[in-house]
């Protein structure tokens, strides 16, 4: 899972509840991303400063919850994932306020916010770890995040289809290092592995070709940092995200995260239990 990659990005620590990109001004304006955890600590930032890093130097090969292979037998309920759920997550998450939402929810009191259709999206933690509960009808497929990366590519602040070409790309690349240096990921339902030892493979997906998104009327949202409110902004996205079939009626205990290294060191985690009541 570790590339050995080299990127010319300098890491520098942040107080912000946010883990994102911060480009500083240019002539497009600033830039800024919710990141992994859904805008975790803000730990790392690309300022562009030309620091080559080697990505996480000194920490082992990706850990992944695997469980045994009767377990990986009977975890088939995880399904593949597409780019679409991706999208359809960051539209549904974006549309909602951000603090105020399901996100920073501390109890699942939000998780019903939002939803409609055959999928019901279930958001992970800005850092640290979450107990929430759940209630749903039968027949919905559930869609989360265990780690996520976006931001908002407003009109405004690239106007241009080299300035758009531009973000992207160093969207795209930044996305690459996250990748890089996660150190763990898991995702388990009754604690049953959803999926195999390629975990971090089969969840991991990038869309870098702007998407539109919906925003609340609230200056609580996720592209509140260029002044947005309402309307609607084109997004891109990278991230590992699981999908379930439907589960069963009845109670069931949904775990999810997954952590970022960078030098032996934990940089990000984030840990989500949902108690789902599905009738």
């Amino acid at each position: 899972m570790h590339r050995n990659r080299t990127l010319s990005l300098s890491l520098i620590l942040l107080t912000t509840v946010a883990f994102g990109c911060d480009e500083g001004d240019s002539a497009a304006g600033p830039a800024r991303e919710r990141g992994l955890g859904e805008r975790a600590p803000q730990l790392l930032a690309q300022a562009k400063l030309g620091a080559d890093l080697e990505a996480a130097p000194g920490v082992g090969p990706l850990i992944v919850d695997s469980g045994s292979s009767q377990q990986q037998t009977a975890a088939a309920i995880g399904l593949p994932v597409r780019d679409k759920d991706m999208v359809g997550w960051i539209r549904w998450s974006g549309a909602l306020p951000y603090y105020a939402g399901p996100i920073f929810d501390e109890t699942g009191s939000q998780c019903g916010e939002g939803q409609s259709g055959q999928i019901w999206y279930l958001a992970g933690t800005a850092g640290g770890p979450v107990e929430r509960d759940c209630t749903l009808p039968a027949g919905k497929q559930l869609v989360f995040p265990l780690l996520n990366y976006y931001g908002a590519v407003p009109e405004s602040y690239y106007p241009t289809p080299e300035d758009v070409a531009a973000y992207t790309a160093d969207f795209e690349a930044t996305g690459e290092f996250f990748r890089d240096i996660t150190c763990t990921l898991e995702v388990t339902l009754d604690g049953v592995p959803l999926y195999g030892d390629d975990l971090a493979d089969d969840t991991w997906l990038s869309v870098v070709e702007p998407f539109m998104v919906t925003l609340p009327d609230t200056e609580d949202n996720f592209a509140d940092w260029y002044g947005l409110v309402g309307g609607t902004t084109p997004a891109v996205g990278v991230g590992y995200y699981a999908r379930t079939a439907p589960l069963t009626p009845g109670d069931h205990t949904l775990s999810f995260g997954g952590s970022l290294c960078f030098e032996g060191e934990v940089w990000f985690e984030t840990h989500a239990s949902y108690q789902l009541h599905v009738g």
